[in-house]
């Protein structure tokens, strides 16, 4: 696991700001076939044009895949262990799962006075998966092996969103007392398009 954080003033008056945070983990697994890889990007620039004013954009990307035994071991038609190994990888060796995921956020932040603030901030998003598996199913015969049945199987979706808010928050008295406002609304939308394609069932041996 790598991470990189750097961030700092990006002008001498102090009044543009800016990071940026890189991430790396990849992972091995005990099961053969199985890993875990993750790429993270995270950049932020903020600007102070005027006293009480803020405006940032930030920028976040992560990527995930991974490969991995969905489904667990197979058992024996009473429940009991096979007795295989842990290392053993009871699926598809060449398989994937992968996730990317991209979402880019606006926001402002203007103090209207001691007690009163206003913020907003907008966002869009996307996020795609991509998943390559096997299914195994069936009734195990455990004398000849036979019984078990294989499925490749293609999940994709990608989904589109886009959030806005916004809201004034402040302080001030009412009827005697001392009270916290926030008044704002927020609202999002998000499109998705998936498809599923699994491909024919074929027997296969468990022990050949």
């Amino acid at each position: 696991r790598l991470v990189a954080d750097v961030s700092g003033p990006l002008t001498q008056s102090g009044a543009l700001l800016g990071r940026i945070v890189l991430v790396s983990d990849d992972a091995d697994s005990y099961v053969d076939h199985a890993f875990s890889d993750r790429k993270a990007l995270y950049g932020v620039v903020e600007a102070r044009p005027a006293t009480g004013t803020v405006i940032g954009l930030s920028l976040q990307y992560q990527k995930d895949r991974l490969n991995d035994n969905i489904q667990g071991y197979p058992t024996a038609p009473d429940g009991s262990d096979l007795g295989w190994s842990r290392s053993t990888f009871f699926g598809m060796p060449d398989g994937r799962v992968k996730t990317e995921d991209t979402r880019a956020t606006l926001y402002l932040e203007q103090r209207l006075s001691e007690a009163w603030a206003l913020k907003a901030n907008y966002t869009h998003s996307v996020t795609e998966y991509d998943a390559v598996y096997g299914l195994q199913f069936g009734t195990l015969d455990l004398a000849t092996g036979d019984g078990m049945r294989t499925r490749a199987n293609n999940n994709r979706n990608k989904t589109t969103g886009d959030a806005l808010e916004a809201y004034v928050e402040g302080k001030g008295n009412l009827l005697g007392r001392r009270h916290e406002f926030v008044l704002g609304f927020n609202g999002q939308e998000s499109k998705r398009r998936w498809g599923i394609w699994h491909g024919p069932d074929i027997p296969f041996n468990i022990v050949g």
